[in-house]
C-alpha cells in the first residue's frame, strides 16, 4: 500500500488529570534516547546526500509486524507522494527504515496545531527502544486540582544533558495560545521538532504531547517553548497506523 494522507476533523481537547511529578526512581538504561522511545528521521532534498533530521517517539501499539511513529509534520515534503522516496526513520548504525504510511492533518491554517504526523515503517526496528505509551482518552491539560508547573520530561539522547523541566500554563508567561498547544520549559534546541513530552501516571510514563518548536511572544517579548498535545485527531491517526496493512 501506498503513502496516504489521512484529514481529521479537530475533536476538543479534554482536560489532562493526574499527571505526577516524574519519579526520581524512573529507569535510565546507558542509551537514554532508546529507554524514552526516541527515534530519528530523515528526510533528503532531491539531489543531496545529507539531508534534514528530526525527531519522533515509537508508540507501544502492541503486536504489530510494523512500528508506529509520532513526531511532528514540518520535517515532511508537502507532496506526500514522495515521502517514501526521500524520508526514513534512521536507526543505528546507517540503518534505513523505509516509510509506508504517513497520517497528518490537511493544512487548515493552524500553525503549530497542525503540526504533527504519524507514520508506518514496512518493519519492525533492529534498535533497542522502549516504545512509549499512549493513553486511551486525549490528555487532560487545565483542570482545577491539577498543578500545572508538574515536573515533565523532554527527552534527549544523552540523560546529562536534559535539564529538570515543567509545563507552564498560557496565562503564567503571558501567552495566548490556539486550542491544543502547550508551554514548557524542557531544554531543546534544533533538531528536536517531533522529541515527546512525557509525564507520568499511575501505569507509568505516557506522551503527553510532542515538542514543535519555539514561539516568538510579541508580549511580554520572549521565546517559548510550545507543544502539541495528544488530543482525539492524534488518537485516531495512531489507531490508524496500528491497524495498517499493506
Amino acid at each position: 500500500m501506498g503513502l496516504r494522507a489521512l484529514a481529521l476533523v479537530l475533536a476538543p481537547i479534554c482536560l489532562l488529570s493526574g499527571i505526577a511529578a516524574y519519579a526520581d526512581t524512573y529507569v535510565v538504561p546507558e542509551y537514554a534516547g532508546a529507554e524514552a522511545g526516541l527515534i530519528a528521521l530523515e528526510c533528503v532534498p532531491e539531489d543531496e546526500t545529507i539531508g534534514h533530521r528530526f525527531r519522533g517517539v515509537v508508540i507501544d501499539v502492541g503486536d504489530t509486524p510494523h512500528e508506529v511513529v509520532l513526531t511532528t509534520a514540518h520535517g515532511f515534503p508537502k507532496a506526500a507522494e514522495i515521502v517514501s522516496e526521500r524520508c526514513f526513520v534512521a536507526g543505528r548504525g546507517n540503518r534505513r527504515y523505509p516509510i509506508h504510511a504517513l497520517w497528518r492533518p490537511v493544512f487548515r491554517h493552524r500553525g503549530a496545531v497542525d503540526d504533527w504526523a504519524v507514520v508506518v515503517t514496512g518493519r519492525k526496528l533492529r534498535e533497542r527502544i522502549w516504545r512509549q505509551r499512549l493513553r486511551d482518552e486525549p490528555v487532560v491539560l487545565e483542570q482545577p486540582g491539577v498543578d500545572p508547573t508538574a515536573t515533565v520530561r523532554l527527552p534527549l539522547r544523552f540523560l546529562g544533558t536534559e535539564r529538570s523541566c515543567a509545563l507552564r500554563t498560557p496565562e503564567s508567561v503571558g501567552a495566548n495560545l490556539e486550542e491544543g498547544l502547550f508551554v514548557h520549559t524542557c531544554r531543546s534546541w534544533a533538531g528536536h521538532s517531533g522529541s515527546p513530552v512525557l509525564a507520568v501516571d499511575d501505569h507509568g510514563a505516557f506522551v503527553l504531547g510532542i515538542h514543535v518548536g519555539r514561539r516568538w511572544i510579541a508580549q511580554p517579548r520572549r521565546s517559548l517553548r510550545i507543544g502539541r498535545v495528544i488530543d482525539s485527531e492524534i488518537l485516531e491517526a495512531v489507531r490508524n497506523a496500528t491497524n495498517w496493512r499493506r
